[in-house]
């Protein structure tokens, strides 16, 4: 598999990412659902999704209902485009959900 390597400077410029923050070679983003139960209904529609494409972050359920994402290409050891698609997708299902961003998530940095 070919990997493209998404740098701070460049992650910065990317749209539709505000959901989440760059840390080092990881993306995070934490989203709080309706409910626990809907916040583990969102978990299985990421695995879904984290399936299909062949890239998978990892994932934390926590009460009451907020669902913590960490994305990273460990074959590279830094962020690519796998990270970059895969966390759209889990914002777009995490929206389609009735999840938010948790408010207290700082705001999105490309730097680090």
């Amino acid at each position: 598999m070919e990997y493209t390597v998404v740098t701070p400077a460049a992650f910065a410029d990317l749209p539709d990412l505000d959901d989440w923050q760059r840390r080092g070679q990881f993306l995070h983003s934490a989203f709080r659902a309706p409910s626990y139960a809907d916040a583990a209904a969102l978990v299985v529609s990421i695995a879904s999704a984290a399936d299909a494409a062949v890239h998978h972050p990892d994932l934390e359920l926590a009460y009451p209902g907020v669902v913590k994402v960490t994305l990273t290409t460990h074959a590279t050891r830094s962020l690519t485009t796998l990270d970059i698609e895969l966390a759209r997708t889990i914002s777009r299902l995490a929206a389609d959900s009735g999840a938010h961003v948790e408010p207290s998530r700082p705001a999105r940095s490309g730097r680090g």
